[in-house]
């Protein structure tokens, strides 16, 4: 993680968004205190690498239930943050969360249609 966060610096990104994988592991079970713990770590690391923490979204996951992938998660009601249906603003326009699908690169400032 370390190494992605260095060279995502040195590529010169400055906004990202951090998916918290595994939530529904057994020895987390959705619990937002393991959620909180990470997104400090994680962000303690991003500070001293240089980001502003106000430009990294943490969202917390579960890519094997699909929970707050595409669709709202019931398993995680306290999370409130970047959801599917709420729009993620990023100077690079706005983009609903639904739309951003892996390998999606959010460059394109122009309206989309449709």
């Amino acid at each position: 993680m370390r190494e992605q966060i260095l060279l995502c610096y040195m590529l010169g990104i400055k906004q990202m968004v951090v998916a918290v994988n595994k939530m529904d592991a057994d020895d987390v079970l959705y619990d937002e205190n393991r959620f909180n713990q990470i997104k400090s770590e994680v962000s303690h690391y991003l500070k001293k690498v240089g980001y502003q923490l106000d430009h990294v979204a943490f969202v917390p996951i579960s890519a094997w239930e699909n929970d707050n992938l595409v669709t709202i998660s019931n398993n995680m009601p306290w999370f409130k943050d970047a959801l599917p249906d709420n729009i993620v603003c990023f100077n690079v326009g706005k983009i609903r969360a639904k739309e951003l699908r892996r390998g999606f690169i959010c460059s394109d400032t122009k309206k989309r249609s449709g």
